[in-house]
C-alpha cells in the first residue's frame, strides 16, 4: 500500500528531537515535553506507517517519559554496589504481541 513503517518511525523520532530542541513547550514540566514532542511529531509526520514510540526529556535532574506501546526505557543510576534501577516503562499493549501504536 506505499506505507514505510521504518521511515515513519524514523521521522517520528527526528520530529520529536526537533520540538525538544527548539524549546516547543518551554517552560513545562518534562514529562509536558516529552508528549507535546509526541504529540507534535505525530501532527507534523508527512509519512504513512505504524510505530510504538519512546521519548524521554531531561531537566536538570528531572526525567520525564511518554511512551506508546512496547517501546520502552530503563532508568538506571550508578550506586555504592553498582548500577540500580530507578525507573523503567510498562509495555502497553491490545493484547500479546499487539502493542498500542500511532498511525
Amino acid at each position: 500500500y506505499g506505507a514505510d513503517a521504518a521511515a515513519y518511525a524514523q521521522e517520528l523520532m527526528q520530529l520529536s528531537g526537533d520540538a525538544l530542541a527548539d524549546g516547543r513547550a518551554a517552560g513545562q514540566p518534562p514529562e509536558v515535553r516529552a508528549q507535546e514532542a509526541i504529540a507534535y511529531a505525530e501532527r507534523n509526520a508527512v509519512y504513512y506507517g505504524a510505530s510504538t514510540v519512546a521519548v524521554l526529556a531531561l531537566d536538570g535532574n528531572t526525567v520525564g517519559v511518554a511512551n506508546l506501546g512496547d517501546s520502552g526505557f530503563i532508568l538506571m543510576r550508578k550506586g555504592h554496589t553498582g548500577m540500580h534501577i530507578v525507573s523503567r516503562s510498562q509495555e502497553q499493549q491490545h493484547q500479546w504481541n499487539c502493542p498500542y501504536q500511532l498511525c
